[in-house]
């Protein structure tokens, strides 16, 4: 009996253990806009957090606007602009 009741109590902390929210700060997110007929310019935010939920499977990432670099810098003017993602406005 006492070797039963210790397995279930080791079995439910490791179970715990492993259901749990992992985090970074440092991923990156990139996005690549380009097609056959327009050579759009590559994106990349390398100042996202993500996080992954282990217990359900949930993925969730945060990323500013703002922090999304161009290699063209009025492509990157446009991306942040009024008519775009408006960055001012809404940040992230």
């Amino acid at each position: 009996m006492k070797k039963t009741i210790l397995f279930l109590a080791l079995a439910f902390l490791t179970t715990g253990l492993f259901a749990q929210k992992k985090t970074t700060t440092s991923a990156v997110i990139a996005f690549d806009a380009s097609t056959s007929l327009d050579n759009m310019p590559k994106a990349e935010n390398k100042t996202a957090i993500g996080a992954l939920d282990t217990k359900t499977g949930s993925l969730a990432f945060e990323a500013t606007v703002k922090n999304f670099t161009f290699s063209n810098p009025t492509m990157q003017g446009h991306f942040n602009g009024d008519k775009w993602l408006n960055s001012d406005a809404y940040p992230g």
